[in-house]
């Protein structure tokens, strides 16, 4: 009986089991159509248009350009520092990059230090 079971199961055919020795079985449902529905009738709409606005251009306002300090670099090497000591060494590489690249030749053998690590 088993091995009907798990063939039936593994051929891919439906088996029901009962649950308990009175189960009726399955019982047919009748399909009841159901009532057509049916839309109240739509009236046409007319097109809106948008009102004729003049466009006015704003044109941005202008922006102001700051001066960087002479030798930025000290402060950048300082927080580089920092940095460092807290073990950022993506922050600190960042502030040393940019105090290097500004000519500071502390801050590249300070990178340099941090890319041999």
């Amino acid at each position: 009986m088993r091995l009907v079971l798990a063939a039936l199961l593994l051929t891919g055919i439906a088996v029901r089991f009962a649950t308990f020795a009175g189960d009726p079985g399955p019982t047919a449902v009748a399909a009841v159509p159901s009532p057509p529905i049916v839309l109240p009738p739509v009236e046409p709409v007319e097109p809106v248009e948008p009102p004729a606005a003049a466009v006015e251009v704003v044109e941005p306002p202008p922006v102001e350009v700051t001066q960087v300090a002479d030798h930025p670099q000290p402060d950048l090497v300082a927080r580089g520092d920092l940095f460092m000591a807290a073990h950022d060494l993506a922050s600190a590489r960042l502030c040393y990059r940019r105090a290097a690249e500004a000519g500071d030749m502390q801050a590249e053998a300070k990178l340099r230090e941090l890319a041999a690590r």
